[in-house]
Formats: C-alpha cells, structure tokens, sequence
C-alpha cells in the first residue's frame, strides 16, 4: 500500500464506522501481566453498555481486552482491563470498541508495560477516550444557596468565605462552578452545585477530579461570620475572565449597606465604568467599556464608600479581565509522521497551529478520506496533533479537512476564521 499526502481544509461532511472487532488473546504466550482499571468515552459519552469494550495492542497486536460492567458501589461504568506481555517497557497502545456506533475507536493514549503494575482504581480511573479528555481543572466561583452579601477569595488550595453575621453556617448548600469538566467530592461523595446542604462550622475539604480523573485539587473551605461594625470588604467578580462584546458585566458585593458610590471613584485601566445600578446597596452592577483590545483592570479603592456605620471600606480585590473580539485564525497544518511523500504506515499525524489559544477542538471539527478515523490530542492552548488513522487498505492521497461548520472558538467564545486554504506535498 503506497499513499500520497494532501493537506486541505474545504467543506466536505464524512461519517466513519468500523465492525465488531476480535481481540481476543492465548494467556499461555505470556509470561507477564499489568491490569488496568479504566473508564471508556468517545466524543465526550462515556460508554455504559456491556457490549462496549476497551482493547489493549503492542505494535497493532492484542494483548488483552475487557468489556464495560457497573461498579455498584461507586455507581460507575468501568473496564478492567488485564495486559499481557513477555517485555517490561514495551508501549501499550489503545482502541475502544462503541457497540452503539458499530465503531472501532484508536485512541493517542499509551502506556508503558510494567511488570504487575497497576494502573488506575474506582475513584480514579484511568481514561481511554478520543479525543484525550483535560486533565486540569480548577473551582471558578463559590458561594452559597439563597445567601446574599457574601465576599468569597480563592487563592490556590483555600476558599475563604465571609458571610452576614446571623447566618447560620450549619447548614449552608454551596453553588459551585468547576472549569473544563471537572468533577466536585467531598468525603469522596460527588456533589452536585446548589444540591447538597453541608455544615460549615469547621473547615471542610472539597476534591476537584479532572475530566480524565487524572488530577485531583484539593481545597480547603471556611466560612467566617462578618463582624457588623467593621468596615465593609468589596469584592468586584465577573462570570468569565475574557469578553468579547460590550459592555463588560462586573458585579460588586459587599456585606453591609454602602452609599456614595459613584464611577469616578474607580481605579481603571484601559477602561471606563459607563454605569452603576444597584436595588439594594449591597449587590451592585457595574458596565465597563474598554478602549482597547488585551487586558484591563477595575479596583475601587479604600474610603470611597461608607457603611451605616461611617465606617469607610477597604480596598477592594483588583479585577483583572481580558477584552477580545478578533476571531482566531489556523497559521499551519505541518505532517509530523510520517515524513515521506509515500508511505504504507497505517496512519499519519498532522500539526494544526491556531495564532492563539483555542478550545473545542474535536475530531467532529476535522474530516479525511473515507473509512478512517480521526483523533484529537492536545499538545498546547494554540497546538494539536490529529491523527487519522485506518488506513491499511487505503492507496492514495491523505487530505486533513476542517468542516465549516466547527466549533472551535478562542476563550473570548470568538468562533475560528474560516478560511480555504490549500497546501499540497508533491
């Protein structure tokens, strides 16, 4: 089998399925094993189906395979998976079998074979999915249910909350928001914003899993009571770090009722507060234009508001928050491997580069020949590696083609630049 390469980005649409696989392997030829326990997903799905099933290759050979069962205990679907082989360090490669999709699956995943090693468990399991899953994560906001006149500050591993000093902290339901899929635990219980009512009258531990599970955050959370005649805290927040339109929505809060608040008596740069809004004194509303495309920030300053007190407030956190309205653009699709104009490897890797970084990147947003299968790594926020793999039986050229239809956006939601673009190795 000989195959030209082509690269080309037009307005094809494909659909891909592959056939009930066998890979069933003779223990009796290896002297070794490594288990696996695993989670399967394709396309952001985990699969949940008995018929779903994870198989293990070394150099496209079996070595091993396991079907999805239901952990009842952890109320999750798994795979455990045995590995066999006769060589420590040997590279283990992936493929998911979706019953649902009659489809074989190749995952950019590996893993190197140890010698009974171990790899993954029921809280943290080990993912097989295409494309990979994010392994970073993080809690974005937090505060709590029905409770207004909060000052919540996140910093790192610690979330510090400030509350009206007749709350009662024995029984708070924490509203919660988790960046890129993450999930929340506390006492290994998943939980589910504005559902679960906890007592916060000592410190309590929330952990972050990734969406691969290959991460875990911890933060530790406390909650104070406010201390009425102090002078009032201001905390400035918005629901995202990056806009793309204007004005910009900022929110300020404080625990106490403030007068006197005027735009004028903001800390800007390469902005200005257009309007101020407020139905209770406490929770105010902020418009902010900016002048120009990139970073600005908002800070209010210590003694530019009383409470009923006199009490003068103190300088308020700076806001620092990102405008931009320019729709990324890719600069390069580069073929990584392999190199040669001919080749007969049964897939080929491909470089996309973006001007800036991106998110929604997904095998659905690239197209190929027919009856191949295309898989999504990230190797960077502006770089990833496309895989389009099932091409043993193909001759010809290998085209990488981005539908018009994409969803891919910059983190201002900015939807990526369409434009025809060709380039061809001869």
């Amino acid at each position: 089998m000989k195959f030209f390469f082509k690269i080309v980005i037009l307005l094809f649409g494909l659909s891909v399925y592959g056939q009930s696989p066998d890979w069933s392997v003779n223990a009796s030829d290896y002297q070794f094993t490594m288990t696996f326990t695993t989670f399967l997903n394709v396309n952001g799905t985990t699969l949940i189906s008995a018929n779903d099933k994870v198989g293990a290759f070394v150099n496209n050979i079996p070595r091993g395979e396991a079907h999805v069962v239901y952990n009842t205990n952890a109320n999750k679907y798994v795979a455990y998976l045995t590995v066999l082989s006769n060589t420590p360090g040997e590279t283990i490669t992936f493929k998911i079998y979706d019953s649902q999709n009659d489809a074989i699956v190749d995952v950019v995943k590996t893993q190197p074979f140890v010698i009974d090693g171990n790899v993954g468990g029921i809280f943290q399991t080990f993912s097989v999915a295409n494309p990979t899953l994010l392994s970073d994560t993080e809690i974005s906001s937090f505060s709590f249910l029905n409770l207004a006149n909060t000052n919540t500050t996140i910093s790192n591993d610690e979330i510090n909350v400030i509350v009206p000093s007749i709350t009662d902290i024995t029984s708070l339901t924490p509203v919660f928001n988790v960046t890129n899929n993450g999930l929340v635990f506390y006492q290994k219980s998943k939980q589910t914003s504005g559902n679960s009512t906890i007592d916060f009258t000592n410190e309590i531990v929330f952990e972050v899993l990734s969406e691969d599970e290959s991460t875990i955050k911890t933060y530790n959370i406390n909650v104070f009571k406010q201390d009425s005649s102090s002078s009032p805290s201001i905390i400035l927040s918005t629901n995202q770090t990056t806009f793309n339109s204007m004005p910009v929505k900022i929110t300020l809060t404080t625990q106490n009722t403030i007068t006197d608040l005027e735009k004028e008596d903001f800390i800007v740069e390469n902005c200005f507060v257009y309007n101020i809004s407020t139905s209770d004194n406490v929770n105010f509303n902020l418009d902010v234009v900016a002048l120009n495309q990139g970073d600005l920030s908002v800070k209010l300053p210590e003694n530019k508001v009383i409470n009923s007190d006199n009490k003068g407030n103190l300088s308020s956190n700076n806001l620092i928050i990102s405008f931009d309205n320019e729709a990324p653009i890719i600069t390069g699709i580069l073929r990584q491997n392999p190199t040669k104009e001919l080749s007969n490897a049964s897939q080929v890797n491909f470089s996309v580069l973006f001007n800036e970084a991106v998110e929604n990147v997904t095998s659905d947003d690239f197209l190929s020949v027919v009856n191949t299968t295309i898989s999504i790594s990230k190797e960077s926020s502006s770089k990833y590696l496309v895989t389009v793999s099932n091409l043993s039986n193909f001759t010809g050229n290998v085209s990488l083609q981005l539908s018009e239809n994409n969803d891919i956006t910059d983190f201002s939601a900015n939807k990526l630049q369409f434009i025809k673009y060709q380039y061809y190795e001869k």
